[in-house]
């Protein structure tokens, strides 16, 4: 058994000297919760205190660069102490954990509808998550909070933690019992296995939603925890009247092996849309993202020649929809640097495989992108530890205050699209190759 332990801050506290604790809201193994105002500001906050460690400040710095309304706002990162303090958005509204014990003492489920929104909201707020490069480790209907305008948050993102088996006193765990998926229990996860953990659990909620009552319980936590190793839930067997794939994917989502789950949570958005009747198509801007550009831009975007192509040559990634950046952003760095070996490519996925072959000095990347953004992007490369941490541009239509300061926060260096984008981009790359060591990160 795991002894709760002292909570690290009392009402009244002053924390990084900016910070006003109320009181505590949560306690678990990776860290405590707390109520807090923000005295600079006069704002309400919470405050997520952590044992301070390089992996909790670089998926704290993950997290920020995540923008979607079913995840909090970061405000700032801070030390007090020997602990990390990640200050977000307080988020006002009742836990779905509430609203599920409710229906379930009125002896009501949920209309389908009902459940597919919530269930949907959730995984889309996930899929975010996940595509920043951050897991959540503790995706419980205790961290989902249905706030005003029927907005559905997902609470308490779990740092640094790795993917630890949970304790099992019911106050402090790493993930709660009902939810935790058995290469948890077993404390079998692979370095690459928490999104895994993440889709177990959201399996567990889907269940819940559609059945009114857990897929797990026992008459303590370790018994809870015991039967994800022995028990495989069918939602088909305790909801009838539910489509056929609909009751496919829960059940997939709750296989005890990870590889007979679903291969993402992005998959698992896709197959709710066309169950809901809102299948996911690709936007018109992506089409013309596929589209060849103009002839007399092509030289723009050629192969590089094999000077720039050998081993010495410094990478540089381009990555955009819209040929017309494309090929702006490519004259740029070729301007700027010319022996520079420059790949373009519309998508991140393209992206990261180009990464991977071959690291890349610099990075220039669209803020809006559908998939990952820009931002999400950059934040993702950075979290791959590569030998020397990439420098970033982020070209983007017009960048908000809000988006200007999280690019300062970050590292970032901020382009406007349209007529002087070239320009930019070959002042802004000949600045940071000039520069001795890479902005973006401190590693």
């Amino acid at each position: 058994m795991t002894r709760k332990r002292e909570p690290r801050f009392s009402p009244g506290d002053s924390v990084a000297g900016t910070y006003e604790i109320r009181g505590l809201v949560r306690q678990s193994a990776a860290g405590e919760v707390y109520d807090a105002t923000d005295r600079a500001l006069d704002r309400r906050v919470a405050l997520h205190a952590a044992p301070g460690s390089p992996e909790v400040r670089d998926e704290a710095r993950a997290l920020a660069a995540v923008r979607h309304a079913g995840l909090a706002t970061v405000y700032a990162l801070a030390s007090h102490g020997a602990c990390d303090v990640l200050v977000t958005e307080w988020i006002v509204g009742q836990s779905l954990a509430t609203r599920l014990a409710a229906r379930r003492q009125r002896a009501e489920r949920m209309a389908l509808e009902e459940a597919l929104d919530l269930l949907t909201a959730i995984a889309e707020a996930l899929a975010a998550l996940h595509a920043g490069g951050v897991a959540h480790r503790d995706v419980s209907p205790t961290n989902v909070v249905v706030a005003a305008r029927d907005r559905v948050v997902l609470l308490d993102v779990v740092l640094g933690a790795g993917a630890r088996a949970p304790a099992v006193d019911g106050a402090t765990h790493v993930c709660a019992p009902g939810y935790a998926a058995p290469e948890l229990v077993s404390d079998r996860v692979a370095p690459s296995g928490p999104r895994s953990v993440d889709i177990y659990a959201l399996g567990a909620i889907a269940f819940e939603l559609l059945a009114g009552a857990p897929a797990f319980e026992g008459r303590s936590p370790e018994e809870t925890l015991s039967l994800h190793l022995m028990q495989t839930p069918d939602i088909g067997k305790h909801r009838t009247g539910i489509p056929r794939r609909l009751q496919l994917l829960v059940n997939e989502m709750l296989a005890r092996t990870p590889a007979e789950r679903p291969p993402s949570v992005d998959a698992i958005v896709r197959v709710l849309g066309q169950i809901r009747g809102r299948p996911s198509m690709p936007s018109s801007a992506l089409k013309a993202a596929r589209k060849a550009p103009a002839v007399e831009d092509r030289a723009a975007l050629d192969p590089p020649s094999p000077a720039a192509a050998s081993d010495d040559a410094l990478h540089v990634v381009v990555v955009d929809r819209d040929p017309r950046a494309q090929v702006a952003m490519a004259r740029g760095v070729r301007r700027a640097i010319p022996s520079a070996m420059v790949s373009v490519v519309a998508s991140e996925g393209e992206a990261l495989r180009q990464v991977r072959a071959r690291p890349p000095r610099f990075m220039v990347l669209e803020l809006e992108a559908p998939g990952m953004n820009g931002v999400e992007l950059a934040m993702y490369v950075r979290g791959l530890r590569l030998p020397r941490a990439p420098g970033f541009v982020i070209a983007c239509e017009r960048a908000s205050p809000e988006d200007e300061l999280l690019f300062a926060q970050l590292g970032l260096h901020g382009v406007t699209k349209g007529a002087a984008l070239e320009e930019q981009v070959v002042a802004i790359v000949r600045s940071l190759n000039d520069e001795p060591a890479m902005n973006g990160g401190d590693r």
